[in-house]
């Protein structure tokens, strides 16, 4: 368990009213006096200011008696400010609005004060401040800025004020900066040429991959440089690896490992769903799916919270009303302004009340005994837990069947084995069970494609243990065509190249760590995303024997032969495996098994590096538009071709 997850001290707001004692110096003044002295100190560019919203404190300032909400306000102060190791000057502007002022002197820089803000905002929102009445979670969104980074017209204060507004909208307890040295969005909008979008950016990962090499080789022979056969040997010994990588994966996925025992006298827990949903794309499949949750007979209390932006009202949201005036364990929220999977569940985090949370796309259906089995994982030390996310309309398509089996080759063999191998899991984003304080503290990124991955991988590096069981199923349904899987894939794919770009040094540096686990890191983040650009080589080097005459290829029809008879028998070993791990339900579908063994080597594997390459240059160009992933027949229809908003993705 990370520090951020260890409880503060308690609080007593009880008749007493006790107040903490403060730490350093934290000097409270008025707003006035403290713009007085924000003036004094404009010239100064080393001075930085930092706006802290906490949004809840305005409700219990109307809920609470004065002295028990000033002891509160008091705990806030002293647990966001306890690191901060400069003496501060702060005034509350208003209930939910806290200024704080950093001389320059003091002053180290906005950087060190965003990350020391950071760790404290999200150890006071996963652990909550103990009252009489239970845990008041609260949310710090917090914008910083200095004096050197303000634009003309616009004080320091002004600007982190409309920074702290941002990091409100985003609500991921990711402190925004202004000026230099801001954190931008891990993707980027730009005005791109025609060439290099969409199917043009396709060409170019070819040209890129395949051309570029062959090109090079080819200049090199014909001035007498040969390097052929040592790209050659490279490429074999790269593919030799990921073989080598695959099979390690396969042969630890055979084990079969139950999880922990429950915890010896505690009872079945609070559970909490949070479904996010772009309510538009989910409209014929979401009340089948609530009806879903709140038949899961759980033997303890269950709350189901559908979290969803809208651009307009649906007929269905009437329905789903009425639905949670008949039941109250349905609470639906409609996250005002929210593009994103991300925005809505970290919305929903407000009105958790369970002990373990599931976080579920809208098209998934648990199996019955979910929570249940998954606290034997988060009762037992573990932070997280992925489960196994089977496909349910394999038969509405060729294509569906395909993805059906290639998700028991993911779920029921990659995911575990790769967990026990390199020593810890990746919560998959959906059918993934969170303990409710290291979900509250991680929150999700909105400026991330693959919010999951991302919220995996800065857990992994502050110690969270995420754990995969196979046996822990929901159904889901697969994309029926192959323009809803490329876009699906191409976003993956781009998704995971952003979080290797800005989370894997960080990673790599942790003292939390172990040396397995860090290999793992380079492997999951690294080199898979070398592997792609290196698989077309022996094309490029085949040509160029095929075009000389004169170039020796004794050494050429081993190797190739080498090459294919490792990729056969890696497909081979790996379909065995996960087709006898795999839910029943796929397994008795032989014919699926076979067509998707020769889809694979024949089309799919490529087909799936192309994405990987064509996704590297969307995040070079700073390509960012995306069309949902459709749910359904009409969807698909509605939907094909038509861009959603930066983030409305599912």
């Amino acid at each position: 368990m990370t520090d951020l997850l260890e409880p503060v001290p308690a609080l007593d707001v009880g008749a007493g009213h006790r107040l903490v004692p403060g730490v350093r110096r934290r000097d409270e003044l008025s707003p006035e006096q403290l713009g007085e002295q924000l003036l004094r100190s404009a010239s100064d560019p080393r001075a930085l200011v930092a706006a802290v919203r906490v949004p809840e404190l305005t409700t219990l300032h109307e809920e609470l008696p004065q002295p028990v909400w000033d002891s509160i306000r008091h705990r806030v102060v002293t647990e966001l400010l306890r690191d901060v190791d400069a003496d501060v000057t702060l005034a509350w502007q208003d209930p939910e609005l806290m200024l704080v002022h950093v001389p320059g002197d003091r002053a180290r820089s906005a950087e060190d004060l965003t990350r020391r803000l950071e760790e404290a905002s999200r150890g006071l929102a996963a652990a909550g401040l103990p009252s009489g009445d239970g845990q008041l979670y609260l949310s710090p969104h917090t914008g910083v800025a200095s004096n050197a980074s303000s634009r003309p017209g616009f004080s320091a204060l002004d600007q982190a004020l409309d920074a702290a507004l941002q990091a409100q909208g985003h609500m991921d307890l990711v402190p925004r900066m202004t000026g230099a040295g801001s954190r931008g969005p891990a993707h980027r909008a730009r005005r791109t040429p025609l060439l290099l979008r969409g199917p043009g950016l396709v060409v170019c990962s070819y040209l890129l991959a395949l051309g570029v090499p062959f090109v090079v080789y080819e200049l090199l022979y014909l001035g007498g440089l040969d390097v052929t056969r040592v790209a050659y040997l490279i490429a074999v010994g790269a593919g030799l690896l990921t073989a080598w990588l695959a099979f390690s994966e396969v042969v630890r996925a055979l084990p079969h490992h139950d999880p922990p025992p429950p915890p010896v006298g505690t009872p079945a827990p609070a559970a909490s769903a949070i479904i996010a949903a772009y309510l538009p794309n989910e409209a014929d499949t979401i009340e089948e799916t609530v009806q879903r949750f709140l038949g899961l007979d759980h033997p303890g209390d269950l709350q189901v919270i559908l979290a969803y932006n809208t651009p307009r009202p649906l007929p269905v949201e009437t329905r789903l009303r009425e639905v949670a005036r008949r039941d109250p364990r349905l609470l639906l929220l409609a996250v005002d302004g929210s593009t994103s999977k991300a925005q809505n569940v970290n919305a929903a985090l407000a009105h958790v009340t369970g002990d373990v949370v599931g976080v579920f796309d809208a098209d998934h259906h648990p199996r019955p005994g979910a929570f249940e089995r998954a606290w034997r994982w988060v009762g037992n030390d573990y932070d997280v837990v992925q489960g196994h996310c089977v496909v349910r309309n394999g038969d509405e398509s060729r294509l569906a069947a395909m993805v059906a089996v290639e998700f028991e080759s993911m779920y029921a063999v990659s995911h575990p084995g790769r967990a026990r191998w390199h020593g810890f899991g990746i919560f998959g984003g959906s059918n993934g069970y969170w303990r409710a304080s290291a979900l509250r503290a991680m929150r999700f990124r909105r400026d991330m494609l693959t919010e999951d991955i991302d919220a995996s991988m800065r857990g992994l590096a502050l110690g969270l243990r995420i754990a995969s069981d196979p046996y822990l199923v929901s159904t889901e349904l697969a994309p029926t065509s192959f323009s809803a899987l490329w876009r699906q894939r191409l976003r993956w794919a781009q998704g995971w190249h952003q979080v290797g770009r800005v989370r894997m040094r960080p990673a790599l540096r942790s003292a939390r760590l172990t040396v397995r686990q860090k290999v793992g890191v380079l492997v999951l983040l690294g080199w898979t995303q070398v592997v792609p650009w290196i698989s077309l080589q022996p094309l490029a080097l085949a040509a160029v024997a095929l075009l000389n005459t004169h170039h020796s290829r004794q050494w050429f029809a081993p190797l190739v032969v080498l090459t294919f008879l490792m990729t056969l028998s890696e497909s081979l070993l790996q379909g065995a495996v996960a087709w006898l791990l795999a839910e029943p339900s796929i397994k008795r579908r032989p014919l699926w098994w076979l067509q998707y063994l020769l889809f694979n080597i024949v089309f799919y594997a490529e087909y799936k590096n192309a994405g990987v390459r064509t996704a590297h240059l969307r995040e070079v160009v700073g390509e960012e538009q995306w069309v949902v992933t459709p749910r359904t027949a009409a969807a698909v229809a509605a939907l094909d071709g038509r861009s959603a908003p930066a983030g409305a993705v599912s």
